[in-house]
């Protein structure tokens, strides 16, 4: 024999849950209205639930529905008054303890309290839905707990500041981690557990700050360039000119000391540019040919990101002397920017393609958050009448994490979807901005007959671009 529930209110709402709840229940649905017999007479979904049409407030139409076996009653309908009313009578005279009730209205929510019935708030529930759908990331607890927001679920980025540390060192003052949701696994934890990146943390506390904390498991602070390294690493050769752009990045940074990689006279002339920055250095100096004294240096520490003139020499010498900026791109797995002096980075400019643009679009996200700079995204695709299916799925794919990353990182990014030859597009408005970050592909082979887009932009922009190298099988 099923267990008895009556649902007060047989609206959208109500008569949903009627025929959610009838294959374990036996429904019974009261209504005021009379016509909502007709209306589901004939529908298959509404057979078996008993329905009865009256006032629910009134004491003799509760009669009717309600016997001793009856286990719950919900008051699903728009009036607050109306399933309050219902609430107190049943409990009242029929001794029903088990209330659940819609709040229309979220200042009723004490009067539901104060009769004994469990609240469904429906603005503040709907909010929630409304606001884990917008805040990418972050989920708010609804149907658990005081469905107040005091339980949020929310993923860890790789730029949160809490990554790696155990939680014995995170000391939570009205707050704490109920659980870690790891690959699949629940984690319970403990004093020295650790958050890494990709966990679902299960955050408790006051709701008042819970919000900010899930900012901060998520986002946190800008940590560039420390996700790859502590030290800038400024190449100064033949001259000093991108030196000035080098320090501009690590004051605006979280680097440490700034070296200096110098293979010429002008040793003097960077100290005292440190001096008036008030920069920390350190003077490597180098020999000819650049490339072998660099590789050697980068293997020595833990170098951030490369800072390197851009050859002034007809573009071959792209790959003859003073340097080979190919073959230090295949050497290095750390940013290098390309520096032409387009600085300070009011405006700066992310080129999204198929290579890594998780990973592009976030160093742009975290080179932009301290200098409170404008982003843009930009991704160039084949004309309409010549794309395919796979065409269309990367320009909903790459719009898709733009929304998310605006969402979880709260930046207004402007992104734009253009159509043609991406190295004629990306140059036409390339020169409002200041900087370009883009990914620059390890190894890949430029020609004639297959030429790279990134070499092209490169070579023929007048701006700073800051690469980010993949390797060939990384599409992150």
């Amino acid at each position: 024999m099923k267990p008895k529930i009556v649902i007060v209110g047989l609206g959208r709402i109500g008569s949903e849950l009627a025929i959610k709840l009838k294959d374990l229940w036996e429904v019974i649905g009261i209504d005021i209205d009379p016509g909502r017999a007709e209306s589901t007479e004939k529908d298959e979904a509404y057979e078996g639930i008993i329905k009865i049409f009256g006032d629910s407030t009134s004491s003799i139409t509760l009669k009717r529905a309600i016997t001793d076996q009856v286990h719950c009653l919900i008051a699903t309908t728009k009036s607050d008054e109306v399933n309050l009313e219902t609430c107190r009578l049943a409990k009242e005279i029929y001794g029903i303890n088990h209330l659940i009730a819609l709040i229309n209205y979220k200042e009723n929510a004490q009067k539901y309290d104060e009769v004994g019935v469990h609240g469904v708030n429906i603005p503040l529930s709907i909010s929630n839905i409304l606001e884990s759908l917008l805040d990418k990331g972050k989920v708010k607890a609804i149907s658990v707990g005081l469905g107040q927001g005091e339980i949020v679920e929310v993923n860890v980025l790789a730029r949160s500041p809490l990554v790696g540390r155990p939680l014995n060192q995170i000391k939570p003052e009205g707050w704490l981690i109920g659980a870690i949701y790891r690959n699949g696994r629940l984690v319970i934890p403990g004093g020295k557990s650790t958050i890494e990146v990709g966990d679902k943390a299960l955050l408790i506390g006051d709701p008042a700050f819970l919000s900010t904390l899930a900012e901060i498991f998520q986002s946190g602070v800008p940590q560039f360039p420390l996700q790859f390294g502590s030290h800038p690493l400024i190449f100064i050769f033949p001259s000093l000119e991108a030196m000035d752009e080098g320090l501009y990045l690590t004051k605006n940074s979280r680097a440490g000391e700034v070296h200096i990689f110098i293979v010429n006279d002008a040793k003097e002339k960077a100290i005292d540019k440190c001096a008036e920055h008030q920069i920390r250095y350190s003077i490597k100096e180098g020999k000819m040919p650049v490339e072998k004294s660099m590789e050697a240096l980068l293997q020595q520490d833990s170098y951030g990101f490369l800072v390197l003139p851009f050859p002034k020499k007809r573009f071959l010498g792209f790959l003859s002397p003073p340097f080979s900026l190919v073959k230090i791109i295949d050497q290095v797995s750390i940013p290098i920017l390309i520096s032409r002096g387009t600085f300070p980075y009011e405006n700066i400019l992310v080129i999204l393609t198929s290579e890594t643009p998780l990973k592009v679009i976030e160093l742009g996200i975290d080179i932009a958050r301290p200098l409170t700079s404008k982003i843009s995204a930009v991704s160039v695709h084949p004309p309409s009448f010549l794309a395919s299916n796979r065409d269309e799925q990367e320009k909903r794919t790459l719009r898709d994490l733009v929304n998310d990353m605006s969402s979880i990182y709260k930046l207004s990014i402007d992104y734009k979807q253009l159509e043609g030859n991406p190295v004629k597009e990306i140059l036409k408005i390339a020169n409002n901005y200041d900087l370009i970050v883009m990914a620059y592909k390890k190894g890949r082979k430029n020609s004639l007959l297959k030429p790279y887009a990134p070499f092209y932009i490169l070579k023929n922009s007048t701006l700073s671009v800051l690469m980010l190298p993949v390797e060939e099988e990384d599409g992150s």
